[in-house]
């Protein structure tokens, strides 16, 4: 009777034993574990954040300056997604690494809305966790890979730009239809907070093709009230096409910070007053115009803007891009003529002549040589600046 129950409690210690290396097996590994002195091993540094709690997810690695993001998820949905994928590495047993090689790592940093932030690293195939390495199980699947993306500056821009650029990618060249009316909002502690559109401002709101591969995208941001420093995520919407109809809806979304002097050359209380203004003729042909000389709609690159109208009707709409100026404005010599004069914040003056050319003003300094437009020029683009 006892060698039997002997011979039972033997079996089931075998099978209790198979069962468990069977199943140990079956895990994904990045490397075998081996046998170590080591018994605790902490869980992943995200397994107690809800995605619902995240704002933002930055990506960095060796590919880029190592203060400078390589990716930035902000989009709701695939803040969740990069989330459940990271949450799937599971540190296994602790292990050494000799001798990291330069550039062997990367590291994801979440962003709360608390202001809190974690992250999961990774050196030499390993995951880096309070100064230790552990080997770890991989997800089931791969990183998801999203086709179309947002992308805006890397430099924070000033709460006084007139306009921002961000640019929309198509890196698997799919179709369908995107909108291109910006969302913003403003992160805060309770989420995200829409910036509304200032009263009798609007966008048109005809969806345009997804761009084969790449399209920059303007907004206006003086068509939004309340922009303060802080970081916002600017949104688009859009449609993938499915067999030539309307398919999977999608929002691509990217992270842009606001500062209230950021790059600015000069005062950023000086860009809402004009530098000059007044009633003369200032082209020469016997017409007095009503002019406003103003500073233009960027921040680390210096110009500005002169409007005119004559008799009800606006002549000139022009940008000039120039060396930095602190005063820019008419003025009539003794002989008659109207000039531009400008003085740098040094005290030089500098004098450039005004020639009218095709609805443009030229203005051409000692040397013969025009200055520079920027951006569109016209009248006809009044409205668009």
């Amino acid at each position: 009777m006892k060698k039997t129950l002997l011979t039972l409690i033997c079996l089931l210690f075998c099978l209790l034993l198979f069962g468990c290396s069977a199943q140990l097996s079956t895990e994904q590994l990045q490397e075998p574990i081996e046998h170590n002195e080591y018994t605790s091993v902490p869980e992943n540094p995200l397994s107690d954040i809800c995605t619902e709690d995240i704002a933002y997810i930055e990506y960095f690695n060796d590919s880029v300056p190592e203060d400078t993001p390589a990716e930035v998820w902000c989009e709701t949905g695939e803040v969740k997604e990069i989330t459940e994928w990271l949450i799937e590495f599971c540190p296994v047993s602790q292990t050494t690494v000799d001798g990291e090689e330069p550039g062997a790592w990367s590291y994801y940093t979440v962003h709360l809305f608390s202001g809190e932030t974690a992250s999961v690293s990774f050196v030499m195939r390993t995951m880096r966790i309070d100064g230790k390495n552990y080997k770890y199980t991989l997800p089931a699947k791969e990183r998801a890979i999203f086709p179309v993306s947002l992308s805006g500056p890397i430099e924070p821009c000033g709460i006084y730009d007139k306009s921002l650029t961000v640019t929309l990618f198509n890196s698997e060249e799919v179709s369908g239809l995107i909108t291109l009316v910006p969302k913003i909002e403003h992160l805060t502690e309770n989420g995200w907070e829409k910036s509304d559109i200032k009263p009798g401002e609007g966008f048109c709101g005809t969806p345009d093709s997804i761009p084969e591969r790449r399209m920059d995208v303007d907004i206006p941001l003086d068509m939004f009230s309340g922009l303060t420093e802080g970081f916002y995520r600017i949104s688009f919407d859009g449609s993938l096409n499915e067999n030539g109809k309307t398919g999977d809806a999608f929002t691509v979304s990217c992270l842009v910070r606001f500062e209230e002097s950021a790059n600015y050359l000069i005062d950023p209380a000086k860009i809402l007053e004009p530098l000059d203004s007044g009633h003369m003729d200032i082209d020469a042909d016997g017409i007095a115009e009503n002019y406003e000389i103003s500073y233009g709609p960027t921040s680390g690159l210096f110009t500005f803007r002169i409007i005119a109208n004559a008799e009800g009707e606006y002549k000139y709409n022009n940008t000039y891009n120039s060396d930095a100026y602190d005063k820019i404005s008419f003025e009539q010599t003794d002989d008659g003529r109207v000039v531009l004069a400008a003085v740098d914040f040094d005290g030089n003056k500098y004098v450039f002549d005004v020639k009218s050319y095709k609805g443009n003003l030229l203005l051409i300094n000692q040397n013969g040589a025009e200055l520079e437009f920027w951006g569109p020029q016209g009248v006809e683009n009044l409205k668009q600046n």
